[in-house]
């Protein structure tokens, strides 16, 4: 009885694991998977870090002196320091703000060409991706890698993912300061970095942080960051004008859908990479993990990611994901 009970069980595990597409890697990872492996509905990209600084072009925590003729960019209450990746305008300016100005911009992403693509399919990916700085007992940790998925698994039926509007803005926030579950961000961390397992990174809706003593000194950490995929209509905005998206119903199951009245679009995983410096003390949980606020460190569940699309994804929503191609060298 035992025997069958943890058989059936198992069996489950690899249903939930296909449904959900158990098959995001760690951006080093991936290569021997596809080999191996067929193709889901994914593609991904890989930007080098962007720099640090208050700006924020969602949010735009600055205030400006109207007595005066030129335009500052005072910082307000609601400013703190992120972490930026690809569009290399936006950490450095605080006037790059609209999608017209990013696109004019240089990017830290790569355009494909060294995964040996189609050129029909290389990218010009001038979006920014951010979140706040973070911390292990106050010390920052420093940007390394990144690696976007856009994906439609976990039951999505692929072949109705619709191409993310140029300009989207989102904002996935913990679920501690989310309007409703259905709008929260997912988080999974993992020490060292390409320790997340898949059950971790399937979109189950459930967080995952490191045990106590699992961060070390010199070492490293991913924080994967999952957006919910279903996109309100653009008359519903969000607080500072971002649109606002819910996760499928039935979201891991077979039949996973959005409401008529939201588009499908791909899920977004931002996964980042951090050096952990030699200084940190003991890791013991999420009480020694900090982000970026305005007067310094705090709690960490004021962890959110940002993002502001800047990149036509035309070819790639149709190749990649409604044809499931996510191993063609076109999709990497």
């Amino acid at each position: 009885m035992k025997k069958s009970l943890l058989y059936a069980a198992l069996i489950a595990t690899l249903a939930i694991l296909l449904l959900c597409g158990g098959t995001l890697l760690h951006p080093h990872k991936e290569a021997a998977l596809a080999a191996t492996s067929g193709g889901v509905g994914q593609f991904k990209g890989q930007c080098r870090p962007a720099g640090t600084s208050l700006n924020d072009p969602i949010v735009k925590p600055y205030s400006d002196d109207p007595a005066t003729a030129q335009t500052e960019y005072t910082p307000t209450v609601e400013a703190h320091l992120h972490n930026f990746w690809g569009n290399l305008g936006v950490s450095s300016d605080p006037s790059v703000d609209t999608v017209n100005e990013l696109l004019v911009q240089q990017t830290s992403c790569e355009d494909g060409s060294q995964d040996g693509g189609d050129p029909a399919y290389l990218r010009k990916n001038n979006s920014s991706y951010w979140m706040p700085q973070p911390y292990i007992n106050g010390h920052a940790l420093k940007p390394h890698g990144s690696g976007f998925y856009y994906s439609s698994k976990g039951g999505l039926d692929p072949t109705k993912t619709k191409v993310p509007p140029l300009g989207l803005k989102l904002i996935a926030r913990h679920r501690a300061h989310s309007t409703d579950l259905t709008q929260a961000a997912e988080i999974d961390i993992a020490c060292p970095a390409g320790t997340l397992t898949q059950a971790q990174k399937l979109p189950d809706g459930k967080d995952t942080t490191p045990a106590p003593g699992a961060c070390k000194a010199n070492s490293n950490i991913d924080i994967a960051i999952t957006f919910p995929e279903c996109l309100d209509p653009a008359t519903t905005l969000g607080p500072h004008g971002e649109r606002i998206a819910h996760r499928a119903i039935n979201r891991c199951s077979a039949g996973a859908h959005c409401q008529a009245d939201q588009k499908q679009i791909p899920t977004l995983q931002e996964f980042f990479t951090y050096d952990i410096p030699d200084n940190v003390g003991y890791y013991a949980g999420t009480s020694s993990l900090t982000v970026a606020g305005h007067d310094g460190p705090v709690a960490y569940n004021n962890i959110h990611a940002d993002y502001f699309n800047a990149e036509d994804m035309t070819k790639l929503v149709e190749f990649c994901i409604s044809r499931k191609n996510s191993f063609s060298p076109n999709c990497k």
